[in-house]
């Protein structure tokens, strides 16, 4: 696999992983008892799908629209370290859009959770960089990519 394609196929990660932590979670929780901590570890990346999921995938389109052109590996690399940056102003463009609407709970709300809910989704969006780039790292060193970036 190409560094390129790696890095556009890394975007999925925030939609995929919460999926599979949730199903294996529950899945042991139908057999076993599981502690309380893993579910509410489960609940966070679930309840992160479910909260931030439409913002994001107007934000995955968007992101795959640019990257398919004729961007490097490297240019995407650079807008890894940007794109929770840039979600967080498409999350908040949303939940303005959403709250004026009075689609959820109405205006007052969804405003005043929105700075706390912001810092929390571009937290975690950082923290799905760093695994990002250090899954990338780690399969630099086994030879996984063939093609190196040029920064």
């Amino acid at each position: 696999m190409t560094a390129k394609k790696y890095f556009q196929l890394s975007f999925f990660l925030p939609l995929i992983l919460p999926v599979i932590l949730c199903l294996g979670v529950w899945g042991y929780h139908i057999k076993f008892t599981a502690p309380d901590r893993i579910i509410m570890i489960a609940g966070v990346f679930g309840w992160s799908v479910v909260i931030g999921g439409i913002p994001y995938l107007i934000f995955l389109a968007g992101v795959l629209r640019w990257s398919s052109g004729a961007r490097t590996a490297a240019e995407i690399h650079k807008f890894n370290w940007f794109a929770p940056l840039l979600y967080g102003c498409v999350f908040a463009c949303f939940g303005i859009v959403v709250s004026l609407l009075g689609i959820f709970w109405g205006f007052s709300y969804i405003i005043l959770a929105l700075p706390f809910v912001l810092q929390i989704a571009i937290e975690v969006g950082y923290l799905y960089v760093i695994v990002v780039n250090g899954i990338y790292c780690f399969g630099k060193r086994l030879h996984c990519f063939p093609q190196e970036l040029a920064m």
